[in-house]
């Protein structure tokens, strides 16, 4: 079993840690504070991000998960880009589910419950899938980016990095999302987005 750090202190790392513990595969030992968050979490706090490296030289941890959510994504990449040769990123993936055996994960990826990845499909690092999340097949999500539950994702679709797809999103086949998009809860993708911003609706409309 792998001792596992979670970065941050809010809910997001929360309930990183029961995902994480119901997998069987990690030990929780604490939580890295961090200062844009209330402390809400339950485990010990066991330093900052400056003792990470410390903590995995001493063998006290031995991987890390990025607990900082859509909120935070610059400081989510920041921290992503400080560690991701340093320290392994753990790979979270609920019992429940399904990532077909020709799709690939990256590191530090955590899939919550119900999730789906199909054929071909690649999910790079630092990705997050919440709840019932349904990847299809040849889809690429890249790195950072933050898919709420419910959403589901057609074949051969692409995704940027630092996107925030709201709770329910439909995007249809074969479409592009540039990064930096963030996608309102409800909508449907059914053109191409090529321009970063704020979409809503349905069909999906850029507002800001």
């Amino acid at each position: 079993m792998k001792k596992l750090a979670i970065i941050g202190s809010g809910d997001l790392a929360e309930q990183i840690a029961v995902l994480a513990t119901q997998t069987g595969l990690f030990e929780v030992v604490g939580f890295i504070n961090q200062p844009v968050e209330i402390v809400l979490t339950s485990y010990p706090i066991i330093g900052t991000d400056d003792d990470v490296l410390n903590l995995y030289e001493s063998d006290q941890i031995d991987c890390i998960s990025i607990g900082i959510g859509y909120a935070h994504f610059s400081l989510r990449e920041r921290l992503y880009n400080r560690f991701v040769n340093q320290i392994p990123l753990a790979i979270i993936i609920h019992p429940t589910c399904y990532v077909d055996e020709t799709a690939k994960v990256g590191e530090g990826c955590v899939l919550y419950p119900g999730c789906t990845v199909g054929m071909n499909s690649v999910i790079e690092d630092n990705v997050l899938l919440n709840t019932a999340v349904v990847i299809c097949h040849d889809d690429i999500i890249q790195k950072n980016s933050y898919i709420s539950p419910a959403c589901n994702i057609a074949g051969e679709v692409r995704i940027g990095s630092r996107c925030m797809i709201g709770i329910g999103t439909t995007i249809i086949d074969h479409k592009s999302i540039c990064e930096d998009v963030i996608i309102g809860a409800g909508a449907v993708v059914i053109s191409d987005i090529t321009i970063s911003g704020t979409y809503v609706g349905v069909p999906a409309k850029k507002i800001k």
